[in-house]
């Protein structure tokens, strides 16, 4: 939905211009966390690449950043370093996983979400009042 269909939503069930206003620097912000955790930009492809670069990129930044390569792991599990590692590592997998299957990548496309489960939990938190949403994990590797 675009941005006025939702404003006129909000609008049709009395919210003031204050709070619409808040509601819209809500939805800025959620945008842009969005953008930092963009699997394409995770994986440094573009929107329109084939499957055989999304995979080709995959196989090098998990090369580069899996935790069993890292010397900071094989020092220490419990390092900051070690645990930035496995984050890194996991954005990667969860990019990769969800570009790599066709069904996945069309939902993401569409929603800016992995599955429709997380789409489901962020609605609840903004139902709630909470913030953030989106995808997991924050930042590029």
């Amino acid at each position: 939905a675009s941005f006025s269909m939702l404003l006129a939503r909000r609008r049709g069930h009395g919210c003031s211009a204050a709070a619409l206003l808040i509601w819209a620097t809500v939805l800025v912000l959620e945008v842009a966390c969005q953008q930092k955790n963009d699997h394409y930009k995770i994986l440094g492809v573009k929107k329109d690449s084939k499957d055989r670069e999304i995979k080709k990129a995959y196989h090098k930044l998990a090369l580069k950043h899996h935790p069993d390569k890292s010397n900071d792991c094989k020092k220490s599990q419990e390092s900051p370093q070690c645990k930035r590692a496995n984050r890194v590592f996991m954005k990667i997998s969860l990019a990769y996983e969800t570009l790599s299957n066709p069904e996945k990548k069309r939902y993401y496309d569409q929603t800016g979400f992995d599955d429709p489960s997380h789409a489901q939990q962020h609605s609840n938190q903004q139902r709630r009042g909470g913030g953030g949403g989106g995808n997991q994990g924050g930042g590029s590797p």
